[in-house]
């Protein structure tokens, strides 16, 4: 990675043109290392994919990716990450931390990101369109796993009877079928279902006995 850095050293702050390395020290080096272009200008490039940043410190967070260092660990599971911001999101989930609330319903999320997907509930805005029938998402995933309906790509497989599905869950409850797992009790009479809806079906025999 020291090609990469070398690349860093050589960005002419003031034209973003490469030229010689600046050996300069105190506050000019500090400007430079700042530098932000003002014209749309990525001076700053990567040697190993040549994808290119308008900062620095853009580009040492981009390197990560490529070597693989994860320097922020998490004091209480260890997991690492490759910025501080992802570790600071993943502590919430020890602490139960959620700073996001919405506004209409009052509900809380750890993260600005799912409190704005959630928003989309009560506003109706559904920004992701399928190509193909021009049928509309509220989230990139759910577009993603529609798509498969077109494609008829069935990437997750049963390792017991080899049968295909298009999304993880549906295999999830299939593999039930297999170990017999019930995980949905009837409070009424205490009967176990593989799925929420059948178990929602069910406990309408009770309320309609109950009229």
């Amino acid at each position: 990675m020291r090609g990469a850095a070398s690349a860093v050293g050589r960005v002419d702050t003031r034209t973003g043109s490469r030229g010689a390395s600046n050996s300069q020290s105190g506050h000019g080096a500090k400007s430079k290392r700042n530098y932000v272009p003002s014209s749309g200008m990525k001076p700053f490039e990567c040697s190993v994919c040549n994808k290119k940043f308008t900062q620095s410190g853009a580009l040492r967070r981009h390197l990560q990716t490529h070597t693989g260092e994860k320097p922020f660990e998490c004091s209480v599971c260890n997991k690492k990450f490759t910025e501080s911001g992802h570790l600071r999101k993943h502590l919430q989930t020890h602490t139960g931390e959620k700073p996001f609330e919405c506004s209409v319903c009052n509900k809380k999320f750890t993260q600005s990101g799912h409190l704005h997907i959630h928003l989309r509930r009560h506003t109706g805005e559904k920004p992701f369109e399928c190509p193909v029938c021009n049928n509309k998402f509220t989230e990139s995933g759910h577009l993603r796993k529609h798509l498969q309906t077109h494609t008829g790509e069935k990437p997750f497989e049963c390792s017991v009877c080899n049968k295909k599905f298009t999304q993880s869950g549906h295999l999830h409850i299939h593999l039930r079928k297999h170990t017999g797992e019930k995980p949905f009790e009837c409070s009424v009479c205490n009967k176990k279902f593989t799925r929420s809806f059948n178990l929602s079906a069910h406990l309408q025999t009770h309320i309609g006995g109950i009229r």
